[in-house]
């Protein structure tokens, strides 16, 4: 069973150990969980939810995983920001009931979590990502261990000076490195999270594996090949088509002469600026689903299918991105 897209990136440091890990009692018939939450993917750049995205071919892995599993149609999140969201996410409360309003305000080790309940539990669970959604404290009390490996290269910013028209979009130049190098922190964390999971004379069960990568958070940039998989061209080609910078009854934040765009120095630059926007975008989401894809190969590899028989998978987010539309850039 797993979850649509619908959606971060904060960072703390650190690693969290339990002394030993346990194999499974006897008895012990509990499923174990993976979950894979990257960051900032709106559901309408997959393929199984959008023709246009499907006439790209922008996600086939997790397109073939949703055939086989169930997906759900009206998945919507509670904040356009990555820790309120994944607050709600992780506590099944409203972000406003204890505070979760912004960045900075985490699930305290009063509160509890889901994580904090199955580790209670018996389960061990294993964390390869960022977090931006515990405290140090709850964090310890949620998790068995934890790496941060978090991120992919974007290249450098794709306008010259602060006063460039287009310097505070987000654009990237893309980076020279390839998507399957190690130097990826992402892939480097799905692989190693796909290690842990082979090593299965010490693999701890029941387990919870927790995967939040950078998915396709801004700046808006990806390995080569990911980078240019999409041009402007091929994205109206497919028939996306991106929203209107003029509509009727626009909040103030969108407006051209006062919003975001304003503050953003972005409002000058033409359609097909922000068509590059979405192109790049859907690059980025589609290095997101390859890397899934890798995962979930190599996990039906283990044990000839007997570990994902008895391992339930999810996948889905924490918000999405305008890219492009309205003139927009990033959530908000």
């Amino acid at each position: 069973m797993k979850a649509s897209p619908a959606f971060a990136a904060c960072l703390l440091l650190g690693l969290v150990s339990d002394a030993a890990l346990a194999r499974r009692a006897e008895g012990d018939n509990r499923p174990n969980f993976i979950f894979v939450f990257p960051d900032t993917l709106r559901a309408e750049s997959f393929n199984q939810y959008s023709p246009e995205a499907k006439k790209l071919n922008v996600t086939p892995y997790t397109e073939s995983f949703f055939a086989d599993g169930t997906s759900f149609d009206q998945a919507h999140v509670m904040h356009t920001q990555c820790s309120p969201s994944r607050c709600t996410m992780f506590t099944g409360r409203y972000m406003h009931i204890l505070g979760h309003r912004t960045q900075s305000h985490l699930i305290q080790d009063y509160e509890y979590n889901y994580l904090r309940v199955l580790k209670e539990n018996g389960y061990h669970v294993q964390y390869y990502g960022k977090n931006d959604a515990f405290s140090a404290t709850a964090f310890n009390l949620s998790v068995s261990y934890w790496e941060q490996k978090i991120g992919y290269a974007s290249g450098s910013n794709a306008f010259q000076h602060p006063t460039d028209p287009g310097y505070f979009s987000f654009l990237s130049t893309g980076s020279k490195t390839s998507g399957s190098d190690k130097s990826q922190a992402d892939y480097e964390g799905a692989m190693e999270a796909l290690s842990w999971l082979q090593n299965v004379n010490e693999l701890p069960e029941p387990f919870v594996l927790f995967l939040p990568s950078r998915g396709a958070h801004p700046p808006y940039g990806a390995p080569v090949e990911w980078h240019n998989k999409f041009s402007p061209e091929d994205v109206k080609a497919a028939g996306i088509n991106l929203r209107p910078r003029n509509i009727s009854n626009m909040p103030t934040y969108m407006s051209a002469t006062e919003g975001i765009p304003f503050h953003r120095n972005i409002a000058s630059l033409d359609d097909d600026f922000f068509y590059k926007i979405q192109a790049v975008y859907l690059g980025m989401v589609s290095y997101t689903d390859w890397i899934f894809g890798q995962l979930v190969e190599g996990v039906a590899k283990i044990e000839n299918g007997a570990l994902l028989n008895r391992t339930a998978v999810f996948f889905s987010s924490d918000h999405g991105d305008f890219g492009g539309d309205y003139g927009l850039v990033e959530k908000w």
